[in-house]
Parts: C-alpha cells; sequence; structure tokens
C-alpha cells in the first residue's frame, strides 16, 4: 500500500495469498493538518494498493476520501489573549 500524503504506513502487509483465499489486513499512518489544509475547507487523501497474481501483469487498487473542514472551529490566539477565529470575527 501506498499513500503519497502519509508517507511511512505501520503494520504487516500480505505477503503470500493463496488463489482464492481471502485475508485482510489494517496498515495505519497519520497527517497533522495544516493550516491550509483548514483553509481549503477540506482534506482529501487517496491509497493505492497493489499486489502481483500467479500469472499476468500486477493489479493495484485505488480508494480516497474527503475530510469536509468547513465547519472547523479553528481559533488563533493573539498576544493580548484575544480570540479570533480563522474568517478573523474576534471574541
Amino acid at each position: 500500500m501506498t499513500d503519497p500524503k502519509i508517507g511511512s504506513l505501520t503494520g504487516s502487509p500480505i505477503a503470500s495469498l493463496a488463489p482464492g483465499a481471502a485475508s485482510a489486513v489494517t496498515l495505519t499512518g497519520s497527517h497533522t493538518l495544516t493550516q491550509a489544509d483548514i483553509d481549503s475547507g477540506g482534506y482529501s487523501n487517496t491509497a493505492t494498493t497493489s499486489g502481483n497474481p500467479p500469472t499476468g501483469s500486477p493489479v493495484t487498487s485505488t480508494d480516497g476520501d474527503f475530510a469536509d473542514l468547513g465547519g472547523c472551529a479553528f481559533r488563533n490566539f493573539s498576544e493580548d489573549g484575544r480570540t479570533a477565529s480563522r474568517y478573523g470575527t474576534p471574541h
């Protein structure tokens, strides 16, 4: 499995799988949201898995997801202790 936004993934990929057999694996990774992610209103991510069948060309599968951050209550703190939301409205 590859995920360009995550980089390092932890878990144990399936080393070998007999024809007709089924198995599952969980790989985990993390991404720290950036201010650019928040400002854009969301974060999208795509991961790709691949495998080599006993005969023929390698197979791949890609899947993605989008996290809507439009309602994120992100706040910045000023030196005087007042806060302002990411839209700049003082509170």
